[in-house]
Parts: C-alpha cells; structure tokens; sequence
C-alpha cells in the first residue's frame, strides 16, 4: 500500500491524467517547476469534470469548462512569464506536431514550425472578423477571403518552402484551403420541354 506522499509522487508521473499532460508538454520540454505547476493548475481544474474534453457534458458545463480553462491557462501565463508563456501555447498546440515533423523532414529550424502553428492560431479571428462583417457583399467577402488565403499561402510558404507548403497542405494544411469556402451550386432548374 502506497504512503500519501508515494501516491501524490505516483499520480504526478504516471496517472492517466498525467501522461496526458506530459504527452502535450513534451516539445515545451518543462523544467520540473513548470511541470509541477502546470500539472497542479490542470489538476484542479478538471477535477470538477467527468470529461475534461467536453464531449459529454451539457452546454452548462462546457460554458463553465470553457471559463475554468482560460483562467487556468491566464495562471499558467503567471507562472511561465510572457516568453516562455508564448513558447507554450505554440508547442502544446494540437497542430505543433505535425508542423514540428515536417520541418524536420525538410531539414528546416524548428522555429518555422512554431511560425505555421502560429499563423494558424491568428486565422480564426480574421476570419471571424470578414464572415461577421455586415457591410460586406458576397463577392466582397469572397475576394476578401481568397486574398486572405493567398496571403496565408506566401506566409507558410515562406516558413516551408514551396514543396514543403504543398506536402503540408497535402496532410495538416487543410485549413489553409478552407479559408476560401468552397461554391455551393445554385438551385437546379429543370430545363423547359
């Protein structure tokens, strides 16, 4: 039978819980401190919940969820200090890996995989930004998008090359061509006889 100290050291390296969060910090590569801190933070907050990703949780709670994660991602910052903070949101984010894999095959430096990941966590508000915007027609908003897009393209580009940036878009750059919703046909006519 393990002492109270035992399964606190236990559930710090070899809880589910904590293997995932080793997962997600391992190209953040944490000293002890940070990983001590960031694991307590998480802790606390997903005690309150059965299912920390939300799927099965009412609206309520996902609301609620959603709040307890940016303020434990708001104390995180405290801890880490802006620099290592931003390191952080870059490397644990779900696109990283992928990025990180693929500069590696290319032979390229590992901070071009964080400028994609970074890059793509911008989009959203842009996007939100152009699809809200009342004053647009839709042909403006089109144009608007595409050169958005474009602009996108050169930028990763930029960071992967150009074979890089197509085997990218290929793979885990999909929303990259999503920028630009696809043309939903019209309504059908039936010919006249």
């Amino acid at each position: 039978m393990l002492s109270p100290e035992e399964l606190a050291a236990y559930d710090l390296r070899s809880s589910d819980e904590s293997r995932r969060l080793q997962q997600e910090l391992a190209e953040f590569q944490p000293s002890e401190e940070e990983y001590l801190a960031i694991h307590r933070l998480k802790s606390a907050n997903q005690q309150d919940f059965q299912d920390p990703n939300g799927v099965f949780l009412s609206a309520e709670d996902r609301s609620k969820l959603q709040a307890d994660n940016a303020k434990v991602e708001a104390e995180i910052a405290a801890v880490l200090g802006p620099e290592r903070f931003a390191e952080y949101k870059i490397k644990t984010h779900y696109a990283y890996p992928a990025a990180k894999a693929l500069t590696d095959q290319l032979g390229l430096p590992p901070e071009n995989a964080g400028a994609v990941v970074t890059i793509q966590h911008e989009l959203p508000d842009q996007l939100k930004a152009i699809r809200e915007n009342p004053n647009l027609t839709p042909e403006q908003r089109t144009a608007i998008l595409t050169t958005l897009q474009d602009t996108t393209r050169d930028r990763v580009r930029a960071q992967l090359t150009p074979a890089g940036l197509e085997a990218y878009e290929k793979s885990w750059g999909s929303w990259i061509t999503r920028i630009v919703p696809p043309e939903r046909p019209g309504p059908r006519t039936e010919p006249t006889p």
